[in-house]
């Protein structure tokens, strides 16, 4: 575990431009962009020959670096508790919670790895956002205020607080069958959900769950994987649109792929998933659980049916397509994929703090018109 705080620690993170608490967090990465734009700004967008960067791109890449801080906060803890033994950038990850490791890798052996990689690429963006804008003289994202929540205490999990909580997920598992058939949500299509997942640990939460919940729990965090990657191609699509200055247009153009490769590997390794026992289950809070999966590994057919299909784009005259999809603001904006993440329930315990200024980034970074 050293080791993973050893990652943790980045140049970028201590560079705070928080030093008073949760509010100061507020108001700083609140202020309006267009005052904060310094001179280092236009000299800047001179030397790269293009338009000047705009308080709309500000916008937008501050929230982007929020959301992959979050990010970088799940698939941590997924880190800890999955993975045995990986070298990730001449660092050695070792860890102790073999059952989950190896109920993932009953998935998929590799799963474990794939988490891991997820963890680096997603601190590297967060980390290589917030450097941007410090470069032009811009306050960088920071969450470290709303780092309250605890951690699980299953073997492997570290002991620091966190930013999410993953023992009450509800996954949406529309995504599976959005991208297998011709159906595009910005032209109000709906995909049903191929499993249930409600209100359910998606990382074990202690170290006394059974072998059957062990899997089922494995097999939620699986979706949530995918969940989570295509939601972010989503959203970088949509607000690529947005964006005035060519750096911050590169830094959209080539971070947002990166999330829908990442889901097309995700979303293989749920070839494998299997209808198991124990779907529905009441906790000890008293809530409800509900875990139903479809049998995906004696349906090759579905399963291994991972290119997107053609759908329709644009227009409704135009030939269908093969695309990412949804790409409006209204349904994968910044708003709607924070919405999204707070509709699944990984901010449970959360402050208002948090919820109001994680909401007027995204209002913002949606407001952003080109040019301005």
């Amino acid at each position: 575990m050293k080791q993973i705080e050893k990652i943790n620690d980045s140049p970028v993170s201590r560079r705070s431009f928080l030093k008073g608490g949760s509010s100061l967090l507020g108001a700083a990465a609140l202020l309006p962009a267009a005052g904060l734009i310094a001179g280092a700004n236009s000299a800047h967008a001179q030397d790269t020959g293009g338009p000047a960067i705009t308080a709309g791109d500000i916008n937008i890449l501050r929230f982007l670096a929020a959301l992959e801080i979050i990010d970088d906060d799940i698939f941590s803890q997924y880190t800890e508790v999955s993975t045995s033994t990986i070298t990730t950038a001449n660092t050695t990850i070792v860890n102790n919670n073999n059952r989950f490791n190896q109920a993932l890798r009953l998935i998929d052996p590799a799963l474990p790895q794939y988490v891991a990689e997820t963890r680096r690429d997603e601190r590297s963006h967060a980390n290589f956002i917030n450097a941007f804008l410090g470069s032009i003289g811009e306050f960088p994202a920071n969450l470290d205020a709303f780092r309250t929540l605890p951690s699980v205490t299953a073997s492997g999990a570290g002991t620091r607080r966190r930013l999410t909580n993953l023992r009450h997920v509800t996954v949406d598992t529309s995504f599976f069958l959005r991208y297998r058939r011709d159906i595009n949500p910005d032209f109000g299509d709906t995909a049903p959900q191929i499993a249930t997942i409600v209100n359910t640990p998606t990382i074990p939460p202690t170290n006394g769950v059974g072998d059957v919940e062990i899997f089922n729990i494995a097999q939620s965090a699986a979706f949530h994987f995918a969940f989570l990657e295509q939601a972010d191609a989503s959203l970088y699509s949509a607000l690529l649109s947005k964006v005035t200055n060519l750096d911050a247009l590169a830094i959209l153009a080539s971070i947002g792929p990166t999330e829908f490769y990442r889901f097309a590997v995700f979303q293989t390794s749920l070839e494998n998933i299997v209808t198991f026992p124990g779907g529905t289950m009441v906790t000890a809070l008293g809530g409800t659980q509900t875990r139903r999966f479809p049998n995906l590994k004696n349906n090759p057919a579905l399963a291994q049916s991972v290119m997107p299909a053609p759908c329709k784009f644009l227009r409704g005259d135009l030939p269908i397509c093969s695309v990412l999809r949804p790409r409006s603001i209204e349904l994968a904006g910044a708003v709607a994929s924070f919405n999204a993440l707070v509709q699944s329930g990984i901010f449970t315990g959360q402050s208002n703090q948090f919820f109001t200024t994680m909401t007027d980034l995204a209002a913002a970074a949606d407001a952003a018109q080109r040019g301005i």
